[in-house]
């Protein structure tokens, strides 16, 4: 019996990653047979990450809570707090999936692969397609921002291939059969590609920054030389690369209006919400009642952080701000000794960075793909404190 609900639960989460990014209808379905299966299998006892994970995690859940029960729109709060719930059940499931981790990077290289090439056919095609319901979405969206492949718009592809690129670079440069390797090779340069042709400034900074750092870490001298490229060819087109970043910073007015936007908004809630927030989940009403048209960002703050702010307070962000910290403190010191926390880590790191300019846990595809990169980085450290117990 317990051998068949692991196969259910192994398949449930496969299947999630596969399709997280391409047909979402399936990957929900799957992702709850997977959650009940494991329900079933644990019956919810000693559930807990271990350690020092676990007060962070409970205060943040209560925190959550505390926005809803004092939110100025209930309904929206309560929807908000079910999927939330989700986020952390999906984070506690991941981190003690002990097996099959490896497969899970090959499927995470697969699922990119189809999203690149999608999206480069996309770019050459100029295709759209959109077919949408209460229960189902399939995308192929293009416009003059950039290609969005099976995402609505190129900041949630952006947002999506980051971390995966990350996720499979790391898994590239460790000791992996000599096939598998040639496949996530092949998958990441796709994925880098789209990204490019996504026109996602933020999500090919991290990137570009990521790299060296990543190789750095494998081989010192081979991250260096890699760093130092890129570094004399700017020296020689200096003028040219200063337009450039220019041009991409201001080209968007998206981009212009969020400090405006923050200061606008942030210093009212907090004057009148400082510690619970307006609510969770509300932070389409609170640009449209505190912002001023056109002049500040919707439906959100473009902020992860700010956004966690405003909507559940001080108590809010500061519960979120301990639970990842105490989770790099945990996994940081892991990243020269143990690939697999490596390449999951730098992977919630870049969605992490990509929080600074967009609100990526607002959209459930990308919570849900960052709290379960969350718990896989998690599984090692769950590991060991099995055994130290």
């Amino acid at each position: 019996m317990d051998n068949k609900i692991d196969n259910i639960i192994k398949w449930g989460i496969f299947i999630f990653i596969l399709f997280l990014p391409i047909i979402n209808a399936i990957a929900y379905l799957s992702l709850l047979i997977a959650l009940i299966s494991w329900g079933i299998k644990t019956k919810f006892k000693n559930i807990l990450t271990p350690g020092i994970m676990k007060f962070p995690l409970l205060s943040f859940a209560f925190a959550m809570l505390l926005s809803v029960i004092f939110s100025h729109d209930k309904p929206q709060s309560i929807g908000g707090y079910v999927l939330f719930s989700f986020y952390i059940l999906t984070f506690i499931m991941m981190a003690h999936q002990k097996e099959d981790r490896n497969k899970i990077l090959q499927i995470f290289a697969l699922s990119m692969l189809i999203v690149s090439i999608f999206g480069i056919i996309q770019y050459f095609t100029k295709l759209n397609f959109h077919i949408k319901t209460s229960w189902f979405s399939f995308t192929i969206h293009t416009d003059k921002w950039g290609i969005g492949s099976t995402f609505d718009n190129s900041n949630r592809l952006a947002e999506y291939l980051t971390p995966v690129i990350l996720l499979s670079l790391v898994s590239f440069l460790s000791k992996i059969p000599l096939k598998i390797k040639i496949f996530i090779g092949i998958s990441t340069i796709a994925g880098i590609i789209c990204l490019i042709l996504s026109k996602c400034v933020t999500g090919i900074i991290i990137i570009a920054m990521f790299i060296p750092i990543i190789l750095i870490l494998k081989n010192w001298k081979l991250g260096i030389s890699f760093l130092l490229i890129p570094l004399i060819f700017i020296g020689f087109i200096k003028k040219d690369f200063k337009v450039f970043v220019k041009n991409s910073f201001t080209s968007s007015n998206s981009l212009n209006i969020r400090p405006y936007t923050w200061g606008k908004i942030v210093p009212q809630l907090m004057k009148s919400y400082p510690l619970t927030g307006y609510g969770l989940a509300t932070s389409q009403e609170i640009t449209d009642k505190y912002g001023e048209g056109e002049k500040t960002v919707h439906p959100d703050m473009h902020n992860l952080y700010i956004n966690y702010l405003c909507e559940s307070g001080i108590l809010g962000i500061t519960s979120f701000l301990l639970l990842i910290g105490l989770f790099l403190r945990v996994t940081i010191p892991l990243l020269k000794i143990n690939n697999e926390v490596s390449a999951y880590t730098f992977a919630v790191i870049g969605m992490l960075l990509h929080g600074i300019t967009q609100t990526i846990l607002n959209y459930f595809q990308l919570g849900l793909l960052f709290w379960a990169l969350t718990g896989l980085a998690l599984t090692t450290y769950v590991k060991t404190s099995k055994v130290q117990n």
